[in-house]
């Protein structure tokens, strides 16, 4: 690395640094404002609101970043163009690319270590958060909250599992249906009141078992039955209540196709998948906006410069963030697309820019 490629990326990173340290303080006074009536009427301890917003600081950077990476790049450049460095510098004979090569190799590297970074952090912290919050503030004790209610799943290749609420902290489930079918025809059912996990097998309480055939249906009620032919597992059952952000990328994958092996509706969780993978490189592309606009200040001016590159951020985020995923919930976009959708159309008009500024 040159000495001027160094002049410049050091001058990027001290911004950057300075930048997210600066909007991570904003967003959590913020939040916390946002947040403090809740806190007092629920009576959360302080130690609790500390250790809130101590996990949630992972989430926070992933969320400011880019606009950090975008005002970082602003600044930086701007400093080059208004002490006539950058015009020195292209007098040399080097080009716009050339110049700015460290901060663009280093935003595009960021992008993947952001991936990462979100991979391996934001997951473990954010369910600590969500823990704080739902047994703080919606005070929820920790093993309730893996009850659901109202769940069909195939348990095998022949039969459904209807269950009206089941409890993880007991390992009980309330008014259980297994249908057993061959083609479109019933030919077993069973309906009880619980379904109790113990040791490794379940047992139904209070209950009635149905066989059918062409000629006649035999009916059984029964107050215990041992050892049923249900082959689904307690985590089976309470793994779907967690949020997309408490899973990893893997996690979030295996989740999806459980979702669609039970024959449910991915889309929602299929964005959130893509998204996880296209939001890191917001950071690239933003910076590429940066790189554009502080560029050519010269011709239009600073103010005129920040102004459109910064509308241009609120953009960028309305589409990533709002507008794709609701597309690709409905079904209106493919997940990838929805996903993306932010990514690739600034990413041209970036580069449009880029192009055009360097000439």
């Amino acid at each position: 690395m040159k000495i001027i490629d160094r002049y410049i990326l050091k001058r990027f990173l001290t911004i950057l640094v300075f930048a997210v340290f600066t909007f991570t303080v904003i967003y959590v006074i913020t939040n916390l404002i946002e947040k403090l009536d809740s806190f007092i009427d629920k009576q959360v301890p302080a130690k609790m609101i500390l250790l809130y917003y101590l996990y949630f600081i992972p989430e926070i950077i992933k969320e400011v970043l880019p606009v950090s990476m975008l005002m970082a790049s602003l600044f930086a450049i701007s400093q080059l163009v208004r002490n006539r460095e950058l015009i020195a510098l292209k007098s040399s004979g080097m080009s716009l690319y050339r110049i700015l090569s460290s901060i663009i190799v280093f935003s595009f590297f960021l992008s993947v270590l952001s991936f990462f970074f979100n991979e391996l952090f934001i997951p473990y912290f954010s369910q600590l958060k969500f823990d704080v919050e739902r047994q703080h503030l919606m005070k929820l004790p920790p093993m309730v909250l893996k009850e659901r209610s109202n769940i069909t799943i195939q348990d095998s290749a022949n039969q459904i599992l209807n269950i009206g609420y089941f409890d993880g902290e007991k390992l009980t489930a309330y008014n259980v249906s297994a249908i057993t079918q061959k083609g479109n025809t019933v030919t077993y059912r069973i309906d009880a009141k619980q379904m109790k996990r113990i040791d490794s097998s379940w047992v139904l309480i209070n209950g009635v078992e149905r066989k059918f055939s062409e000629a006649d249906e035999k009916l059984k009620i029964f107050k215990k039955m041992d050892n049923p032919s249900i082959h689904v597992k307690p985590e089976d059952l309470s793994v779907i209540q967690i949020k997309p952000e408490e899973m990893n990328y893997a996690e979030l994958e295996i989740f999806i196709q459980k979702l669609k092996y039970l024959g449910s509706d991915t889309a929602k969780w299929s964005t959130h998948l893509n998204q996880k993978f296209a939001f890191p490189f917001s950071n690239f592309i933003l910076v590429l906006f940066g790189i554009a606009f502080a560029s050519a200040v010269w011709k239009g001016g600073a103010a005129k410069g920040f102004s459109i590159a910064l509308i241009i951020c609120f953009f960028y985020y309305g589409i990533n963030v709002s507008l794709g995923p609701i597309l690709g919930e409905k079904d209106v976009l493919c997940p990838e697309l929805a996903a993306w959708l932010g990514n690739i159309i600034f990413g041209i008009l970036a580069v449009v820019s880029l192009v055009h500024s360097s000439k």
